[in-house]
C-alpha cells in the first residue's frame, strides 16, 4: 500500500509537461480548434485577482510593465496559446463568508471580470448565449 501511494504521489505531483506533436495531428488539432471553441468551463482568475493582486486587470497582455502578476495560471497569452475559444470566469466565494461581506466580494468579482472585457476587447467579449459564443469565436 505504501508503495502505491508513493507512486501516486509521484504520478500526480510533477508538472505536467507537454508532449512533441507530429506535425499532421497539429495541423488536425488547429482545424478542429479553428471551427470549434474549445471552451473552458472554470477559472478562478477574477478570484486571484481580487484576493492577490488588489482587483487589478492591467499587464494581463504580453509585454513589459512596472507591475506583472506572478503566479496566475492565466494571462492573454496563455489564453490565445492554449486556443480557449470560451471562457467561464468562476466567482469563488468561500462558504465561510456570509451577508455582507459574500455580497461585496461576489460584486467585485464581478466587477473584475467586467473591467477584463474591457481592458482586453481584442481578446474578450461577453457572450449570453451559445450563440454568441460560435459568433464570436468566428
Amino acid at each position: 500500500m505504501r508503495a502505491m501511494m508513493m507512486l501516486a504521489a509521484l504520478l500526480l505531483g510533477g508538472p505536467a509537461t507537454a508532449q512533441p506533436i507530429d506535425r499532421a495531428t497539429q495541423m488536425r488539432i488547429d482545424r478542429i480548434l479553428k471551427s470549434t471553441p474549445l471552451i473552458d468551463g472554470h477559472n478562478d482568475l477574477p478570484e486571484q485577482l481580487r484576493e492577490n493582486y488588489g482587483l487589478r486587470v492591467d499587464r494581463l497582455a504580453s509585454g513589459t510593465a512596472a507591475w506583472q502578476p506572478t503566479g496566475l495560471m492565466t494571462d492573454m497569452a496563455r489564453l490565445r496559446a492554449g486556443r480557449v475559444g470560451a471562457q467561464f470566469w468562476s466567482v469563488y466565494i468561500d462558504a465561510a463568508v456570509h451577508g455582507d461581506e459574500a455580497i461585496r466580494q461576489t460584486i467585485e468579482q464581478i466587477d473584475i471580470v467586467d473591467r477584463l472585457i474591457a481592458a482586453y476587447p481584442r481578446d474578450l467579449e461577453r457572450a449570453y448565449t451559445a450563440d454568441d459564443i460560435v459568433r464570436i469565436h468566428k
